[in-house]
């Protein structure tokens, strides 16, 4: 299965410039592509349209299936990483991170013992029955990636994953995105951290009003 952009456009009204249009391109699963600008450029708005949360003003967004058919993607279909992070603060970090897993039907020991090893691979090993509400900023933010990549949604939208971690932890949360990327996962992920964006497989570069300006790396 692919994701498909079909001549995607967005602007705010009938008045304001174009953030982007013309945009036609496929994200293919076990790859990473970050969507890279300036701030206010449109990459969270590309973002939103990707995940179903904005309507484009022109275009559609499809997913391409084995059999070539095409359809509109629907919620299940993604996992978020969002600016501002939703955590339980009455929990731990552990039970933050296996409740998607919980809320799907798994075994609370199952669902404890995966989530257990994808926070240890974003370094918070130590970290595990901590409440979030004793966690810093940073490590609340893994540990709403954790979650994130525990989903069984096969595309994973990133806003800015790694705004509030140093440099030892974004290089760890770029190596958890990665190896679900190998996992089978397609993974798009908004960033302005050009040390991000060379871990991808290749970049998409807002704004694009033309085909002049559509740059993808």
């Amino acid at each position: 299965m692919h994701l498909k952009f079909a001549g995607l456009g967005h602007r705010y009204s009938e008045t304001e410039i174009w953030l982007f249009r013309q945009l036609d391109t496929i994200f293919a699963p076990r790859t990473m592509t970050a969507f890279v600008g300036p701030s206010g450029s449109g990459k969270s708005t590309l973002l939103d349209i990707a995940g179903q949360v904005l309507s484009p003003a022109e275009g559609q967004v499809f997913l391409c299936k084995d059999d070539d058919s095409l359809s509109p993607p629907v919620t299940s279909d993604f996992g978020w990483v969002l600016q501002s992070n939703t955590v339980l603060a009455g929990r731990t970090a552990l039970d933050n991170a296996a409740l998607g897993l919980l809320a799907s039907g798994m075994s609370h020991r199952q669902a404890r013992k995966r989530a257990r090893t994808v926070l240890a691979e974003l370094g918070l090993e130590h970290r595990l029955g901590a409440p979030v509400s004793e966690l810093s900023g940073g490590e609340v933010q893994r540990v709403t990636i954790a979650r994130c990549l525990l989903s069984p949604a096969p595309i994973i939208l990133a806003d800015e994953p790694t705004g509030q971690l140093d440099y030892a932890s974004t290089r760890t949360v770029v190596a958890a995105l990665r190896s679900a990327a190998e996992a089978g996962k397609i993974i798009l992920l908004a960033t302005h951290d050009p040390v991000v964006a060379r871990e991808c497989d290749r970049s998409l570069v807002i704004p694009i009003v033309n085909e002049t300006r559509h740059h993808d790396h």
